[in-house]
């Protein structure tokens, strides 16, 4: 088991994204980034990281040989256009 720390952008604008989800798959250790778009989560051999957040595409990652990722979120195209709002 090791260590992978990382940091998670907008593909648009560069930007760093905070509370991204970063779950390993297939098991129950999960984080979310700070404020920079930072993470940490320990990883064994051949796991994936599987990165959400509300907006983007959902992507995996299987992470190299070393121990700092960085990750670009592209932006999801079923976003909602319009919403709207009734009070009874």
């Amino acid at each position: 088991e090791r260590t992978i720390t990382g940091t998670i952008v907008s593909e648009d604008n560069k930007t760093p994204l905070a509370g991204v989800t970063v779950r390993v798959k297939g098991t129950r250790k999960i984080t979310q980034t700070d404020a920079n778009g930072k993470f940490s989560v320990k990883v064994n051999p051949g796991e994936v990281l599987l990165i959400t957040y509300v907006g983007y595409t959902t992507t995996e990652v299987k992470p190299g040989e070393g121990s700092t990722v960085g990750i670009s979120l592209k932006t999801a195209d079923n976003t909602m256009g319009e919403v709207v709002v009734t009070a009874m």
